[in-house]
Order: structure tokens, then C-alpha cells, then sequence
């Protein structure tokens, strides 16, 4: 019987450890979310005034996006981290 308790507890254990990096996860998801629609809204700010200086930052805006959408498929806690650069 306290075999089965101790497993129990530990299971429950567990699971707080598992609760705790989930609601994390959902922060750094939100994060970058928040991110790609930011960089969304300046690509077609950028769009609206297209000169030739435009085009490097369309460029690095896409480079930028690609980059936040593999690390949000990844779903690696090591590529959520990583810094998004302002343009």
C-alpha cells in the first residue's frame, strides 16, 4: 500500500512540474506570437511606402518571420528564447 502511495505522490509531483512548463510554454507562444503579428503589421507599413531602401527591410522582415515560425513549429524552449531583433 505505501508503495503505491509513494508512486502516486510522485505521479503528482509530476504532473506540477508538467503544469509549470506548459503554462511557460503558453507565455513564450503568446510572446512570439505577438511578435510575428508586430512584424507583420510593420512589413505592410512597409509595403505602403515601398522605395528601393524598403526592399532590405522587406528582406530582413521575412528572414525575421521565417525565423519566429520554425522556432514556434520546433517548439523548442532553446528557440523561443532566442531574441528577436528589432529592424
Amino acid at each position: 500500500m505505501e508503495v503505491m502511495i509513494r508512486h502516486l505522490r510522485q505521479q503528482l509531483n509530476e504532473s506540477d512540474v508538467d503544469k509549470e512548463k506548459l503554462a511557460t510554454l503558453k507565455i513564450k507562444e503568446a510572446s512570439l506570437e505577438t511578435q510575428v503579428k508586430d512584424l507583420l503589421d510593420e512589413l505592410h507599413d512597409a509595403k505602403k511606402s515601398h522605395t528601393p531602401v524598403s526592399n532590405i527591410s522587406f528582406f530582413s522582415l521575412e528572414i525575421e518571420l521565417k525565423i519566429l515560425s520554425r522556432a514556434r513549429e520546433v517548439g523548442s524552449p532553446a528557440n523561443a528564447n532566442a531574441p528577436c531583433q528589432k529592424l
